[in-house]
């Protein structure tokens, strides 16, 4: 099955729920309670992921991840992938890195 199709499953819809449960309802990185989703941290196990594979993270959180990947090199996204980092804080360290500041 392919992710979109997947995604959009009944089978994902009550997985989520699940996963969320079993993440104790919080945001991983800052416990926020409502408008939660679910990310991958890896599509290795696509349909049966494991809880390790998975991370329950606020809408806004989610965002911020996924901004901080598409604005990272790819190879510090090895290392950072699962670090928050606001537009703010990465021009910051981008401005530092590159001797502005």
């Amino acid at each position: 099955m392919r992710y979109e199709e997947y995604i959009l499953s009944k089978e994902w819809y009550i997985k989520r729920q699940v996963i969320i449960i079993e993440h104790g309802g919080k945001c991983k990185l800052c416990g926020r309670e409502n408008e939660l989703q679910v990310h991958h941290r890896n599509y290795e196990r696509l349909g049966h992921e494991r809880k390790e594979d998975v991370m329950v993270l606020c809408v806004r959180c989610h965002n911020d991840l996924h901004y901080a990947l598409r604005r990272f090199p790819p190879s510090e996204r090895a290392v950072r992938q699962y670090e928050i980092v606001t537009k703010d804080e990465y021009q910051l360290e981008r401005a530092l890195k590159e001797g502005e500041l």
